[in-house]
């Protein structure tokens, strides 16, 4: 599933609140996530996050016996120059839960700033619900993306 969101600020911009540190650190606070552990690096001309957080969602009720509504995850996401715009791709593992999600993305620059477009696989191990609970998550992917892009289009404007 793609999904693009368009920003009125330069894609460097975009990055630097989406990896800086204590952007991280407040953006996660503003949605309600619990970061237990936190590292940016650079490297080189890529710049790495290593995150560990936990995240309050909704689980039906049909799910509950399958899934905690707290979930610990580690995401491990890399960003990397490459030819006037910044391509990236994530993993995140959800601890002692049965969902791994990948994604690829990129930061386009346009007349106006840049567009951000992501394009994410969730995929659940769990037997006879499998697709109903990949379902769900592309559905949350798809929430928690909108929800993390609007608000770094709040932090960038101030």
């Amino acid at each position: 599933m793609s999904i693009e969101y368009d920003f009125s600020h330069p894609p460097e911009a975009v990055l630097h609140a989406m990896t800086d540190h204590d952007a991280v650190l407040a953006r996660c606070a503003a949605l309600g996530e619990e970061v237990r552990a936190l590292r940016v690096q650079h490297i080189g001309t890529e710049v790495v996050v290593h995150l560990e957080r936990a995240i309050r969602s909704e689980v039906p009720k049909v799910l509950q016996r399958f899934f905690n509504p707290v979930q610990i995850t580690h995401l491990h996401e890399t960003w990397w120059r490459s030819d006037g715009d910044w391509r990236g791709q994530h993993d995140v593992q959800i601890v002692n839960q049965p969902i791994e999600i990948h994604a690829a993305f990129e930061l386009l620059p346009t007349a106006t700033g840049c567009r951000f477009v992501i394009a994410h696989r969730a995929t659940a191990k769990v037997p006879l619900v499998r697709r109903q609970v990949e379902k769900l998550l592309s559905k949350e992917l798809a929430k928690g993306f909108t929800g993390v892009c609007d608000y770094l289009r709040d932090a960038l404007a101030r």
